[in-house]
């Protein structure tokens, strides 16, 4: 993938089988300056018809964008086969991007996740990258 500037890149790399599980922690760039363009985010795709996704562990107070419901603790969705869910964090939103990291998503039934950062940095100023990655279960941590 590449920005619309130019100057930001990133790549995914499958990890087939190995990535299939039911216990993740999110992971992403800790932005020490988190300035407006930084997103922190975290995606869950189902590989069976209803299957129940759990995101807890999450910062309290934390400002999810596109979220609306009361309460963030825990967040529970039902899935489909081949179906998505993304929770992210921007600071456009007024959220802190570093909320988002280390949160646990469980489910009843194999998921794959992706997370990471959009446009982030683990330095000082206003550098950032894509640092994006197909997590795999914590058992195989």
């Amino acid at each position: 993938m590449r920005s619309e500037n130019g100057f930001q890149a990133g790549a995914i790399v499958s990890k087939g089988n190995a990535a299939l599980g039911t216990n993740f922690r999110m992971g992403g760039l800790a932005n020490n300056n988190p300035v407006n363009g930084y997103l922190n985010f975290v995606s869950v795709m189902a590989t069976k018809n209803n299957t129940r996704v759990t995101f807890d562990d999450l910062t309290a107070g934390i400002s999810i964008d596109n979220y609306t419901q009361t309460g963030t603790n825990p967040i529970t969705i039902l899935l489909n086969e081949n179906e998505t869910y993304i929770v992210a964090i921007s600071r456009e939103n007024g959220g802190d991007p570093n909320d988002l990291i280390g949160t646990l998503i469980n489910s009843d039934k194999p998921i794959v996740v992706n997370s990471g950062s959009a446009t982030g940095s683990f330095a000082q100023g206003s550098g950032r990258d894509y640092g994006i990655d197909q997590i795999v279960d914590a058992s195989k941590v």
